[in-house]
Formats: C-alpha cells, structure tokens, sequence
C-alpha cells in the first residue's frame, strides 16, 4: 500500500460523510426534529452540515488534503 493509498477505515468514514451529506441536503425534513430550539436558521445550518460533511469526505480522498480533510471531520462531529 502507498501513502496515497486510502485505509478502509477512511474509506468507510468518505462513506458515511457521503450518505449523511447528502441526506441533508435532499432531506433536511430528517434533521429537522433533532435540531434544538436555540439554534436559529434550522434548514440553512442542516444545509451547511450537509456542505461540511460532502467537503470534509472529498478531503479525505486526496493526499494532499487528508490530513486537513481529518482534523476538519473530526471537529465537525
């Protein structure tokens, strides 16, 4: 395996991210009994989230962002 190579456990992360991404973004009715009354703007954060998680998964894909696309899913879970 070369360090470009991406580990299945990152594999299954870029997954995850994927399918939650996009779920926010095609159903954002799904979040929206979960997000607490004191976050205001609820469908325009689920939305973000979506965008977050979709780039944070892109990230992980490329060498050369891995390690940022990382850290950043990280502080977003």
């Amino acid at each position: 395996m070369t360090s470009s190579a991406l580990p299945l456990d990152a594999k299954v992360v870029v997954g995850a991210f994927v399918a939650s991404g996009t779920v926010h973004l095609v159903r954002p009715e799904t979040f929206e009994p979960l997000m607490p009354e004191a976050v205001p703007a609820h469908r325009e954060v689920i939305y973000a989230s979506g965008v977050a998680e979709l780039l944070c998964a892109a990230g992980l894909l490329h060498p050369r962002t891995r390690r940022l696309a990382g850290w950043a899913s990280a502080a977003l879970l």
